[in-house]
């Protein structure tokens, strides 16, 4: 069995390379021997990047599982770049009543100040995504009193084994170490999701992970237990996906206001790969087809009242949206985000890639001959035309939406060139190698 530790993030000075033709990298890279190991000239096994890789796996006779296990290695490379300088903008403060009650964002959500501030709890799950965690930290920091980051030790497709990532990358995130929790859900906690995975449903551990029973256990164990983070039972806890991030002013009203209405849920921007770009998702609030209602956020006192949590999961299935009316405007959700390993990680370790193989996987860059390209019709969805007929561009959008729903967090903000992909541009990091004797194909 693999060892979890994975690769860690490069130090020192980046090497980044010239504009190279794809044929030039293949040429320099391989010799016509026998794909798999034997394929990888003496100069490839000293170092090996991402598109070399790519080539070098074409027919190897890899799983899909060692494919994911390498992938990771390329994925954990941090973005270079970054704007130390950049601090994020004051928050919003709440001194009276009208500072809840007003704000049109908030659509009557408040009723005025809480006597005193809320404890906020985030409660979300990990998988693969460093540069979106890094994201959502910096933009919820400020708000956010305790992280829980809950990661398995399988992936959705099928149960194989998955790296613990986080674990691998904590000294990424070390400014926030004091207030991350991680949980790790291991092999015999998902026994159960994994049987009947086994039995034909793709969806248990994915549904697992997403089930209301992860935010009551983090309420539970923190509320009963002396010096638990929890003061009472209308402290609130944000539940949703990673990449669901909601503005950190509007979870901050949270903090101060009294709601009239829980759960509430966050109406936030869907740009799906491309910044600047608004999707008409599945659940939109009521008049903003453009928006997506995620991530919800809850009383500590009603997650405890969950009387059957069996019944809760499976009506709830994917969105666990308890949709009551309550809406508080202000984020983005950072899905479809376009970094080639990450994207291609994504789509060969989800229920949705389950039925392709590795080939089917990493053909349409390949034969797209320029990466760059491929990132940008990626990032516009040209592979999706049903989805791209949902999209419309900034200057298409109603002015609400940019003044009250599209919020983009300030980390990204400022750091645009280090996560070029969400401008559909290429990501240089593709083009830096790590070691080969880190990867299944060297071996």
């Amino acid at each position: 069995m693999r060892p979890h530790q994975a690769y860690s993030r490069f130090k020192g000075a980046f090497l980044v390379l010239g504009i190279v033709s794809l044929c030039t990298l293949i040429l320099k890279a391989f010799s016509p021997s026998p794909s798999g190991s034997s394929a990888l000239s003496a100069s490839i096994r000293q170092g090996v990047s991402l598109l070399e890789y790519l080539q070098a796996i074409k027919g190897s006779g890899l799983s899909k599982e060692d494919v994911v296990w390498d992938l990771n290695k390329f994925n954990q490379i941090p973005p270079f770049g970054i704007n130390s300088s950049c601090t994020p903008p004051p928050l919003r403060l709440f001194r009276t009543d009208a500072d809840c009650t007003n704000p049109p964002e908030f659509n009557g959500t408040f009723v005025g100040l809480r006597a005193t501030p809320a404890v906020v709890v985030d409660v979300t799950v990990f998988s693969f995504e460093l540069d979106t965690l890094e994201i959502r930290l910096n933009e919820l920091d400020d708000v956010v009193d305790l992280f829980f980051i809950a990661e398995q030790t399988v992936s959705h497709l099928g149960g194989s084994a998955k790296p613990l990532v986080f674990t691998a990358n904590r000294n990424r995130f070390a400014k926030f170490a004091h207030k991350i929790v991680h949980i790790v859900v291991d092999d015999v906690e998902s026994s159960i999701a994994l049987s009947e995975v086994r039995g034909g449903d793709e969806w248990a551990l994915e549904f697992q992970m997403r089930s209301p029973l992860l935010a009551q256990r983090v309420a539970r164990y923190h509320f009963e237990k002396p010096g638990g983070v929890f003061r009472s039972a209308d402290d609130v806890i944000l539940r949703g996906d990673l990449d669901e991030v909601p503005s950190r002013d509007s979870l901050n009203a949270f903090k101060y206001c009294r709601p009239r209405l829980m759960p509430a849920d966050f109406a936030i921007s869907m740009p799906m790969g491309k910044l600047g770009s608004f999707f008409a998702s599945d659940w939109p609030m009521p008049g903003y087809p453009y928006s997506f209602t995620a991530p919800s956020v809850s009383r500590v006192g009603d997650i405890f009242n969950i009387s059957d949590p069996e019944s809760v999961q499976k009506a709830a299935k994917l969105a666990l949206r308890y949709r009551n009316g309550a809406y508080v405007m202000g984020g983005m959700h950072l899905t479809s985000y376009q970094h080639i390993p990450f994207s291609l990680l994504k789509d060969a370790s989800i229920v949705e890639g389950r039925k392709q193989s590795i080939t089917e996987l990493i053909d349409p860059m390949l034969r797209n001959g320029r990466e760059a390209a491929y990132v940008l019709q990626r990032a516009e969805n040209e592979h999706m035309p049903a989805w791209k007929a949902r999209l419309k561009e900034g200057h298409e959008i109603e002015k609400v939406y940019h003044e009250r729903i599209h919020k983009v967090p300030w980390f990204l903000q400022c750091n645009l060139q280090a996560f070029p992909s969400w401008q559909g541009l290429i990501d240089k990091r593709i083009y830096l190698q790590i070691p080969c004797g880190l990867l299944s194909i060297c071996r």
